[in-house]
């Protein structure tokens, strides 16, 4: 537990729970899409939402399609298995996270 001590609160905090603030286009280079490219207009709908909400609705959003409202130190590429933001597109309809 003495490694414990190299750190300050803050730091540990981030270690311990990743980043608050959200990158925007960090979270939109990481997301897999399937059966949609990133041009299709539902896509940038999506992404044009995501801009204008507050960053505490973006922390929910992420919450709720990820199950986590932080980002990992990495950035979403660090996102874990069943925790990666995909898009799918199911008979044509809007885009949903899986």
């Amino acid at each position: 537990m003495q490694w414990i001590q190299i750190f300050d609160e803050r730091e540990l905090e981030l270690l311990l729970c990743g980043i608050s603030k959200i990158d925007i286009l960090d979270w939109e280079h990481n997301t897999i899409y399937k059966h949609y490219t990133e041009n299709a207009k539902q896509i940038q709908w999506f992404w044009q939402l995501v801009r204008e909400i507050t960053d505490e609705q973006r922390a929910r959003l992420l919450q709720f399609v990820t199950g986590t409202c932080r980002v990992p130190i990495g950035g979403f590429s660090e996102l874990l298995g069943k925790y990666k933001f995909c898009m799918k597109c199911f008979f044509d309809l809007y885009p949903i996270s899986i």
